[in-house]
């Protein structure tokens, strides 16, 4: 059992199990959705603050994502198996492969599309941002396996910095994979609200059991400690806590 101080306290903790989601079908395509998103409306699942879309994404082999519009959203693109083409009306051609992340700043608008070669499971991850109207960018980095085994590896930050994707807004995404057994801690940022996604495996917190593709969701003022139950590769996305983070200019 998981001993508890006031150093890793949490708060309004929810776990948000993976059969809650709601699943979108069309063919060739299948979406798990933590918050509402399209034609779907769940009272209380409208995101957690800047975080508004966090879809959990299936594609089978040769299947086109025809082009469409986004404007004014940072939207990641988390590729954890096959591989995907991203094509725009700005004439980027890219591929994005397992373990890499893509980053669409949406800004004043774009239209992308793309291609699933073989078989993909992808995150698809939409971000309020907190300036609006910008010129948009893509881009794309890969992340290294090796660099998050039994710690966090960091991948998208507000702040720009070499080896991690740049967005315009408050939030901050990590990777990590951790072994059955391990007491894992998260300190890297002090006041905020948590989003923790196991991509495999299951950990506990606070008692509570979070298995894969569950979420569990709360606040923190001095980091927070799981308990690794089975081989996890986790997803963590932190938000700082103080007022109007999320808020557009």
């Amino acid at each position: 059992m998981q001993q508890h101080t006031e150093t890793n306290k949490i708060n309004k903790l929810q776990i948000y199990r993976s059969n809650q989601r709601v699943t979108e079908k069309r063919p060739g395509f299948q979406s798990f959705q933590s918050f509402n998103f399209s034609y779907s409306y769940r009272e209380g699942r409208d995101g957690l603050k800047a975080l508004r879309v966090f879809n959990d994404d299936f594609v089978e082999h040769n299947t086109r994502i025809p082009l469409h519009p986004h404007v004014n959203y940072e939207i990641l693109s988390v590729v954890l198996e096959g591989e995907m083409s991203h094509e725009d009306n700005f004439g980027n051609n890219i591929l994005v492969q397992a373990d890499e992340v893509k980053c669409m700043s949406a800004g004043k608008g774009l239209y992308h599309g793309g291609t699933c070669y073989h078989s993909t499971n992808f995150l698809q991850i939409w971000i309020e941002p907190n300036v609006r109207d910008t010129e948009p960018v893509i881009a794309k980095m890969t992340f290294n396996e090796s660099e998050r085994i039994g710690k966090w590896q960091l991948q998208v930050s507000p702040n720009q910095a070499d080896g991690v994707l740049h967005i315009k807004q408050s939030i901050y995404a990590y990777r990590g994979n951790f072994k059955q057994g391990e007491r894992v801690t998260f300190e890297e940022l002090p006041s905020v609200d948590v989003f923790l996604f196991p991509l495999k495996g299951a950990f506990q917190i606070y008692d509570q059991l979070v298995d894969k593709r569950d979420s569990a969701e709360f606040t923190t003022q001095n980091g927070f400690e799981i308990e690794i139950l089975q081989d996890a590769d986790l997803w963590l996305m932190a938000q700082p806590n103080t007022k109007n983070e999320n808020k557009t200019n």
